[in-house]
């Protein structure tokens, strides 16, 4: 792909090659609210249930606001990172070590061990979006078998399909 000189650089070049690895505006904020909204979603309606309108509002607005400001952070973070290092992309470990590396004093002894703590973290977090799909697939086939008056039978018969 050939790159006109007025055109801005929006990617890198490595061996001479052009690569678009960056997104757009529209599309940071597509994966800000898939990556923030994800099962979340599912469970709102139980959270201001619970919490009340006011309460719910007021913390949904409050927990919003600190996600995309750690977003903002994480994300000049990793640009300031990877300038500094000469490198295109940065996985979640990768910058946490350099990070702590070039972090305060106090923090740099946990730099070798940085991209397994971020990592486990990581699986944690994927665990709990598994179960959190788990328990909300789970709630409505039970209300599907309670409504429809299906026996236990039927009932194993029509997972035992499903997971083939």
């Amino acid at each position: 792909m050939k790159i006109s000189p007025s055109s801005k650089l929006l990617g890198f070049i490595k061996n001479g090659l052009y690569f678009n690895t960056f997104f757009s505006n529209s599309e940071t904020l597509a994966h800000l609210l898939k990556g923030c909204l994800g099962t979340g979603i599912l469970a709102t309606h139980e959270a201001f249930r619970n919490a009340g309108w006011l309460n719910g509002i007021v913390s949904m607005a409050l927990i919003g606001f600190v996600c995309t400001y750690c977003f903002r952070i994480l994300v000049k973070s990793q640009y300031v990172l990877c300038k500094k290092y000469r490198k295109p992309i940065l996985s979640y470990p990768e910058s946490m070590k350099l990070a702590l590396q070039e972090g305060p004093p106090a923090l740099k002894w946990i730099a070798p061990s940085a991209t397994f703590i971020t990592d486990g973290f990581l699986i944690i977090y994927q665990l709990g979006v598994c179960i959190c799909y788990i328990v909300f697939v789970a709630k409505n086939v039970q209300q599907v078998s309670n409504s429809c008056a299906l026996h236990r039978r039927q009932l194993i018969l029509i997972e035992s399909r499903l997971l083939d």
